[in-house]
Parts: C-alpha cells; structure tokens; sequence
C-alpha cells in the first residue's frame, strides 16, 4: 500500500475469516477503502483502494529504520508470563503497528520471561537463583496458562499454530521488533528477580515506570495482559 498510489487497488486473499471484518476497520483507520470484500469457500477475498487522503503521519526511527505513525497509539503492559497470553500481546501490537500505531510493549514480573534469550547462562546467587530455576528460559519454554499438562498443552497449541501458518511466539517477537513495536523490559523488576540485561533478546530498551508512563500519556489504547 506505501508503494501504490492514489486510487490504485490491491486485491488481498485470507484464510482468517475475521479478516472480513478487520479489512474494514483497518481501512478506515488508514484512510484507504475495500471496494469489494466476500467469503468465498473457505477464503475471504477483499479489494482495497488506497485513498488521497491519508491520515496525518509522523516519522519515528527506530531500530535502525523508519516507520510511519498516525496519531493514534497503543502501549501493553505484559505482566503475565504465559505462552498464549504472550501470543496475544502480540498478535495485538502486530496489529497496532500494522494500522500505523507507535506500539510499547512494557515487560514486567513474569512478563520478562516473554524476552528472554534463549541459550543464556548466567551465574547467580540466592533468590536470583531461585528465580531463576523455576522461571522460563525463554519464550520458547512459557507454560500455557489453560491445559499446559507439563508442557505437553504448548506442544498441542505449537503444532495447531504451525499446521495453520501461524508464526512462533519467537517469530512473532522478531516480527513485531521488524514493524517497529518498541520493547521495554522493567528495570525494577529485573532487580527484584536478578535479571540482566544480558538475558534479553536484543533490541529490548530498559527503563522504569516512568517511561511506561510517558509513552501511555501519549497514546489512546492501553492494555494490561
């Protein structure tokens, strides 16, 4: 759509039957129109026709390329360290970016484990080592929080994802990191728990509430998940 110009239309094809909805609402929030939307079989088909007039626009650069914002935003607090609670934080700041939303995710308490790197030791004492015996490893390793029956749930929900063409929670991660989404890993948490800034996928920020704060007064969408 950022290449076409005005009054040029793209035919799209979805296997995700709410996309018949979410096509619209994503035109409309981007200030194109779907000139033609239907299921078909087991496919919804919609044409989009990119508009002139698009919404006001401001350039943020980050992560060493430039993405293109509306006014609009959403910041996600992500204090939960379960697998489908973390597909869902994403999935929804995909989304966000996806409408051309500045996008924080704010990682907190058991929400750290969501952006671990994986592979990584690192020698600890005391209660840091105790957190760290019985907490994920990375996001490879969250536990459902429905059904997880020692790790055999996540499994079921890893092959249902894939034999539906849904990305990796770690594919999701680096997806959402490429569109832009900034991810702020809570420095007090980490301090509390013993974690280390080593620990963490890179491109993860680090900051306190008040830089939470500060993105969320900026924007008109916040989440707590």
């Amino acid at each position: 759509m950022e290449s076409m110009n005005a009054g040029d239309s793209v035919k799209v094809t979805a296997s995700d039957f709410g996309f018949y909805k979410d096509i619209e609402a994503w035109a409309k929030a981007t200030g194109n129109s779907v000139t033609d939307n239907q299921i078909q079989g087991d496919k919804v088909v919609a044409t989009v026709q990119k508009g002139a007039n698009q919404p006001v626009t401001t350039q943020v650069a980050t992560g060493g390329s430039t993405i293109t914002t509306t006014s609009e935003g959403t910041t996600i607090v992500v204090f939960d360290g379960n697998f489908d609670k973390a597909i869902a934080s994403l999935i929804i700041a995909q989304g966000a970016a996806a409408m051309g939303q500045p996008v924080t995710m704010f990682f907190t308490f058991w929400g750290l484990s969501v952006i671990k790197k994986p592979g990584v030791k690192v020698h600890k004492r005391g209660l840091a080592k105790a957190f760290d015996s019985v907490l994920p490893s990375s996001a490879g390793k969250l536990p459902l929080s429905k059904m997880n029956f020692l790790g055999a749930g996540r499994s079921m929900i890893k092959n249902l994802m894939h034999s539906n063409n849904v990305d990796q929670l770690e594919v999701m991660l680096q997806k959402a990191q490429d569109a832009g989404v900034k991810m702020v890993a809570c420095t007090m948490s980490m301090g509390l728990m013993g974690f280390e800034e080593t620990e963490f996928i890179d491109g993860v920020e680090f900051g306190g509430v008040a830089t939470y704060l500060g993105d969320a007064r900026q924007r008109s969408t916040n989440l707590f998940i």
